[in-house]
C-alpha cells in the first residue's frame, strides 16, 4: 500500500467545488429578472423562466452555463480527503514528468487540475460527472469530479 498522506500537494489546482461554483445567488437572480422585466416585459421573464425549466428538464444546470463549476457549495470530509489525494497524485506526476522531460532537455508543461462536483464548463464544452475524469486539449487542463473517486473507492472499502 502506498502512503500518500503527508506528501507534497500540487498548487496547480483550481477547486471549483465550493461556494465559488454555480450556486444560486439571490441578488444576481433579482438583478437579472429586474433587467429582463424592464427591457422585455413580462414576456421576457416568461421566456427566461421557461428556458430555465427546459434546460433543467434535460439535465443541464442553467446556473452553471456561465460559470466554471456546478457544485452545491458544500463539501464533505470525504470530498476534502479526495481533494488532498488528487493534489498529492498531481504533485507526484509533476515531479516524475519534470525529471523525465529534464533528462531529455525539455520542460514539462504541467496541466492544471480542476476539481468539481456534478458538472463543469470547460473550453471543451459542458461536462457532467458521467464523463469521468478528462483532459481538455483546448485549455490544457484536467477535470476531475470527485463522485468518480467515491464510486472508484467504495467497492474496495477505501
Amino acid at each position: 500500500m502506498v502512503r500518500w498522506e503527508g506528501r507534497r500537494q500540487s498548487d496547480n489546482v483550481d477547486d471549483l467545488r465550493g461556494p465559488g461554483g454555480a450556486g444560486l445567488n439571490i441578488g444576481l437572480v433579482a438583478l437579472v429578472l429586474r433587467f429582463v422585466l424592464g427591457r422585455f416585459g413580462i414576456g421576457g421573464v416568461i421566456v427566461l423562466v421557461g428556458g430555465y425549466f427546459a434546460l433543467s428538464a434535460i439535465g443541464v444546470n442553467p446556473l452553471a452555463l456561465g460559470g466554471a463549476g456546478g457544485g452545491s457549495g458544500r463539501t464533505t470530509p470525504q470530498d476534502d480527503a479526495a481533494a488532498a489525494f488528487s493534489k498529492t497524485m498531481l504533485a507526484e506526476t509533476e515531479d516524475a514528468w519534470t525529471r523525465i522531460f529534464a533528462a531529455n532537455g525539455s520542460r514539462y508543461p504541467a496541466p492544471r487540475l480542476n476539481l468539481y462536483n456534478g458538472q463543469v464548463n470547460s473550453a471543451c464544452g459542458f461536462a457532467t460527472a458521467a464523463a469521468g475524469p478528462f483532459y481538455c486539449p483546448a485549455d490544457k487542463e484536467v477535470y476531475l469530479d470527485h463522485s468518480f473517486l467515491r464510486e472508484f473507492w467504495q467497492p474496495i472499502g477505501a
